[in-house]
């Protein structure tokens, strides 16, 4: 109904009144909202069919809950604007033709109740198949899930397994090894949980521009570049929506500031996604308006497109924020709604992250359900509601900490942070618990064997075969040069001293070429010796085929040390130089040999060039003329675009002047297309039939209407086709005719689009059927028969002649016949009469209606003249008065019965009807009381009533007609023609009657003026009426 949004509520449909604040009206959203708060992961969201983008936004929350989510394809679809809108967003588990997503939800609810998609209880019991699902998707996409939540993955895996009829994990597990990368993908992409808006939770982004975006760019010089970091951005709405406030707040202060947001996210795609800057219509519901009009353009399509000048504040990449080196010197780092997905590892990885990453004072900006977690006190509190910190300080990190991220930024950590702490404690991995049984074996491991390397192996150096360091084990900082805080070379030039880098290169360089353990014994360091052996090893690795393992062997370990010499190259340390440079003079050789070519080379090239830039000028010059032409075509274009400008004023002009027209003027009247579907319609339309503003797209013919068009649908198909306006009359109540009309709706290229039905209510006629309404209820009750006389035909044309039983109609019968001939001569005269003078005729005849059976009638004919005096048309009534004819004959022969019996009878008597109307009067009552008989018939006896008799009396003369009492006996008083009073004694009886009789009352008075007594003249009045009865 209007004004109400309808919710599941713990399990029921309810509904609830809109707010006044809400701009759009969004059912589908409001229900999708309601339906995934309340059943997560067990709604499923179907979007089909229909205009615009309600629904867009439900589905993003029934996603972020679990839910399954089902679009039509568009290309099936009669109207594309919700799939695509939906498609836009990225969520869609499936689209496709409506048939498949009926059979898949159909196998996704059977599967649903088969298991009762109890996954999240069992998983704890199935470590091992949940490592060997991290270890794919980590093979396959490169993320490493197992810091995931476990509730978050078992909800998503749930999900994937329902849509592919799975119940079992370990089924599940085969079919992903089976078809690989599709489903593998599918679950990356369902598992990141890509959900995300403009502006989420508006109220805290004011606290953010009010206490972080001003105060940033007021207190940063002119020359500094403000630096932001969106962690998780997904597609782009919320760095897009920082660069919009950033931009509007530089823009209110009037101040330049150079500005780069950082936006990164694991999801290659939802980067993708995020650099087009395309979003769908739905986002209108998000952003303010005077945002859209700034910093949004609308394409061909209705999607809108972020404008240039935001577009360039934002960088985007792809970024693992548990593993990869993280951004420096961070103005604000905004990190929403994406450590609630996390377990407290992945948590602490995050904010080791994040700390790294800021500068001194810089801003946090997190989620509503996020803090930091323990450990980060440096992270001051500047709003708690809307999770914005301030970083105050430098934290204190626990000795057995360390960040961990890709290969090079932890071999860079590793190689050089070693002269300055325990080496031991920078190479321990995985500080954190790890998620399961498994996962804590494996570190255990690790972390015990790296710790044994430590303690039994003398300092070691792994390096690759250009000379790039891989590991190190034990304390190197004797042989290494001072670290200079913001280097991350990892070259053994660049980390070891030179004269040890000198041996390391050479040595490296002999047992590459030998393939054969080199040894430099007795190297002076100092005041000590050492040894240094350097050893080849192959490796599976494809990215390091061959490793040297570099000892350091020190001291009096050094002179014991017992080398075999199978397979060993003993060098002294004296020949150690002169062995390096062979080995410079040979590579100084080949890189001579190789410039002699390299130059050769670069001489081809710059031939080519050359002829490239020949050829490239030609292409300008093509260019320049293309660009012209470009130019004249951009002019036509501006003037055309002004053009379409004008024409777009005139059609809002038009179009404003149309809806205020529809909604002033008094016309009914309907559009419809040409599937009969409304388009538009007059308010005064709705009086008519029941209509409201959500009929709009509904069927015309699926209405209820108080009234029916007569064969409407082919009315329309007539019009449609032939583009002839049609009509008639339509009855819409006893006394309420309307005319309606159909006409064609011509749309462009005057072609036939639709029709428009067009009603008017005619008062005048609508009075003239309330009067024939009337006339037909008077001629019913007096059993009246309208007819008229066809001058041409000769030929009566009776109306209403069923009513009774006249001959029929509109057929050439000589009405003639059917009168006696005692009657028909003067019936015909008086016709013929009145048609040649136009006199009014009258007379009272009998009718054969059948064979046997004659009525009585009463004809009476009337002519119209004409201007010039001549007859032209003449009219006539008939009356069925053989009833009256019938009851008269009775009273006259009642009369005639009644006289020979009271003729001569000496007191008072009379003869009423049921309604107490006189039919006898006797002489003796006559001359009693002064009136005649004719004054006495037809009138009622209150005429003989005196106003002082008593309603007593009155009451039983009425009980006596209602037939309440069959005798009554009373004294009443009789008013004279004279005025005179005098009181009577009457009797009053009802008479026998007849089957078909009128009942009727004898009434006897005796004038108690005489010397009888009442008792006496009582006595003598019943006996006389008894006998007369």
């Amino acid at each position: 109904s209007p004004g109400k949004s309808l919710l599941l509520d713990g399990g029921f449909l309810v509904t609830k009144d809109k707010t006044a604040i809400e701009r759009f009206g969004q059912p589908i959203n409001d229900f999708f909202h309601s339906m995934a708060t309340n059943d997560q992961i067990r709604s499923i969201a179907v979007i089909l069919s229909g205009t615009g983008s309600d629904g867009t936004l439900g589905i993003k929350s029934v996603y972020a809950s679990g839910g399954l989510v089902l679009v039509q394809d568009p290309d099936d679809a009669q109207f594309d604007g919700m799939p695509m809108n939906a498609i836009a967003t990225g969520v869609a588990d499936l689209v496709d033709e409506t048939n498949v997503l009926s059979t898949t939800l159909s196998r996704y609810l059977k599967a649903s109740e088969n298991d009762g998609m109890a996954l999240t209880d069992r998983l704890e019991d199935h470590d091992d198949d949940m490592q060997e699902i991290y270890s794919l998707l980590l093979d396959e996409t490169g993320i490493d899930f197992s810091f995931y939540k476990l509730a978050t993955i078992s909800r998503r895996l749930e999900h994937r397994m329902g849509l592919n009829q799975i119940n079992r994990l370990s089924d599940y597990i085969a079919l992903l090894k089976n078809e690989g990368a599709d489903e593998l993908w599918q679950l990356k992409q369902i598992l990141l949980i890509n959900v995300t808006q403009f502006f989420r939770d508006m109220s805290s982004y004011d606290q953010l521009n009010e206490k972080v975006i001003e105060p940033l760019l007021s207190k940063r010089k002119p020359h500094d570049i403000i630096r932001v970091w969106s962690i998780g951005c997904s597609t782009g709405e919320e760095p897009y929506s920082l660069a919009i406030m950033l931009y509007e707040t530089a823009q209110r202060l009037k101040i330049k500031r150079k500005i780069k947001i950082f936006s990164t996210d694991v999801d290659e795609k939802s980067v993708s996604t995020a650099m087009q800057g395309l979003y769908p219509e739905s986002i209108i519901s998000e952003v303010p308006d005077y945002y859209i009009r700034n910093h949004f353009s609308v394409n061909e399509g209705g999607m809108y497109r972020i404008r240039e000048h935001i577009r360039h504040m934002v960088v985007f990449a792809r970024h693992d924020v548990l593993k990869d080196p993280p951004f420096s010197n961070i103005d604000l780092v905004v990190c929403r709604n994406m450590l609630i997905y996390f377990q407290p590892i992945g948590q602490q990885k995050t904010f080791k992250a994040i700390e790294f990453s800021l500068r001194q004072g810089g801003y946090l900006f997190l989620g509503k359900a996020e803090a930091p977690v323990t450990g980060y006190e440096n992270l001051g509190c500047i709003s708690y509601s809307d999770k914005i910190y301030e970083k105050s300080g430098k934290r204190v990190a626990n000795e057995n900490e360390h960040y961990e991220t890709s290969t090079a930024y932890s071999t860079h950590t590793n190689s050089v942070l070693a002269r300055y702490q325990n080496i031991s404690q920078i190479n321990k991995r995985h500080s954190l618990s790890p998620i399961n049984e498994v996962q804590s074996k494996n570190v255990l491991l690790l972390h015990v064997t790296e710790q044994l390397f430590d303690q039994q192996l003398p300092p070691t150096v792994i390096l690759d075969l250009d000379y790039g360091i891989i590991k190190s084990y034990g304390s190197l900082s004797p042989w290494m040069k001072d670290f200079k805080p913001g280097e991350s070379n990892t070259h053994i030039r660049d980390v070891f001293k030179p004269g040890v880098a000198n041996y390391l290169a050479s040595a490296v360089e002999k047992a590459s070429e030998e393939n054969k353990t080199v040894n430099y014994q007795h190297i002076a360091e100092g005041e000590s010796f050492y040894t240094l052996t350097v050893t080849p090893l192959e490796n599976h690795h494809p990215d390091f085929p061959v490793v040297m393992i570099c000892n350091f062997i020190v001291g009096s370990e050094s002179a014991k040390k017992e080398i075999s010499p199978q397979g060993v190259i003993n060098i002294p340390v004296e020949n150690a130089t002169n062995e390096r440079m062979q080995v410079l003079e040979k590579e100084l050789q080949s890189t001579r040999n190789k410039l002699v070519l390299s130059q050769r080379e670069l001489e081809t090239i710059s031939a080519q060039l050359q002829t490239s830039n020949e050829e490239l000028m030609a292409s300008n010059e093509e260019l320049q003329g293309t660009n012209e032409e470009l130019q004249s075509v951009n002019e036509e274009l501006h003037t055309l675009n002004s053009e379409y400008q004008q024409k777009i004023n005139e059609l809002t002009s038009v179009n404003n002047d149309l809806d205020n027209f529809m909604k002033s003027t008094e016309i009914a009247a309907i559009f419809l297309d040409q599937s009969y579907r409304i388009r538009r319609y007059t308010q005064p339309f709705s009086k008519y039939i029941n209509i409201l503003p959500v009929d709009i797209n509904r069927s015309f013919l699926d209405l209820k209407m108080a009234f029916k068009f007569n064969q409407a649908e082919a009315s329309f198909q007539e019009t449609l086709r032939s583009g002839e306006p049609s009509g008639g009359r339509v009855k819409i109540s006893e006394e309420r005719y309307a005319i309606y009309r159909i006409i064609p709706y011509y749309g462009t290229n005057k072609s036939i689009d639709g029709i428009v039905i067009i009603i008017n209510e005619d008062p005048e006629i609508n009075a003239v059927m309330h009067d024939m309404n009337i006339l037909d209820t008077i001629y019913k009750k007096n059993k009246l028969v309208s007819w008229e006389y066809d001058l041409h035909n000769k030929t009566f044309i009776f109306k209403k002649d069923n009513e009774l039983g006249l001959p029929e109609i509109n057929k050439k019968i000589d009405f003639y016949q059917t009168i006696p001939d005692t009657d028909r001569s003067k019936f015909i005269d008086g016709i013929e009469n009145t048609i040649e003078s136009g006199e009014d005729f009258e007379l009272d005849h009998q009718l054969i209606l059948s064979p046997g059976k004659i009525s009585h009638f009463f004809s009476m004919a009337f002519s119209y003249i004409n201007k010039q005096g001549d007859v032209e048309r003449v009219f006539g009534l008939l009356q069925d008065i053989s009833d009256d004819v019938t009851n008269n004959e009775k009273i006259n022969a009642l009369q005639d019965r009644l006289d020979a019996t009271f003729s001569f009878f000496p007191f008072p008597v009379s003869v009423t009807t049921e309604s107490l109307t006189f039919i006898y009067t006797n002489p003796a009552l006559q001359k009693y009381s002064g009136y005649t008989a004719g004054e006495f018939i037809g009138n009622n006896v209150s005429m003989i009533k005196p106003e002082d008799e008593t309603q007593e009396s009155f009451n039983l003369l009425e009980s006596l007609r209602k037939g309440e009492i069959d005798t009554l006996s009373a004294v009443r008083k009789i008013l004279h023609k004279n005025g005179d009073i005098s009181q009577v004694y009457v009797r009053a009886k009802k008479l026998p009657q007849t089957a078909g009789e009128a009942p009727t009352w004898l009434h006897i008075s005796i004038p108690l003026d005489r010397p009888i007594v009442i008792d006496a003249a009582g006595k003598e009045v019943r006996i006389l009426s008894e006998k007369i009865l």
